[in-house]
């Protein structure tokens, strides 16, 4: 009887000390913000293989800052920007100044971006934006307007 009791109570003690590594190994790691959804997010702009966005930075007071280079084989002007949580375009920028872009040239912008419900998307610092970059342009060449439309993820920051 007393060994039966003897390894019960070396079983407990045991595995006692193994529960109690693991809660403070999982404390530490939600301490560290691994468990955060702001360090599990990965940030992405991403549009169809006629654009690449290069850089990208959406800031608390709504506007994005953005870096676009154009990878189609003809030359293009850009006629309009937005930026929106909606696939729909609203709010379209049209740029004060005419964006001509050959094959590989970039260009840079700051644009502001539109939440669901229509407002200014001005949020504090670590807020996630989910929405599309739109850009209206038309081929040189062909003088045929063209739509692309990127998907954008973002973490406010300053």
């Amino acid at each position: 009887m007393l060994m039966k009791l003897q390894n019960a109570m070396e079983f407990l003690v045991t595995y006692s000390w193994a529960i109690l590594i693991l809660v403070l190994i999982i404390a530490g790691l939600y301490f560290l913000g691994i468990f955060s959804p702001q360090t599990s997010l990965s940030q992405q702009c991403l549009f169809p293989s006629t654009f690449s966005c290069l850089n990208y930075q959406l800031f608390s007071n709504g506007s994005v800052f953005i870096n676009i280079q154009q990878l189609s084989l003809d030359t293009i002007v850009v006629t309009s920007l937005s930026c929106s949580a909606n696939s729909t375009a609203s709010n379209v920028i049209v740029p004060s100044n005419q964006i001509v872009l050959s094959s590989g040239k970039n260009f840079t912008y700051t644009l502001p971006c539109y939440g669901s419900n229509g407002a200014l998307f001005a949020s504090s610092v670590g807020t996630v934006f989910k929405g599309y970059i739109q850009l209206n342009y038309t081929d040189v060449q062909s003088q045929l307007p063209s739509i692309s439309k990127g998907r954008l993820i973002a973490i406010v920051s300053k």
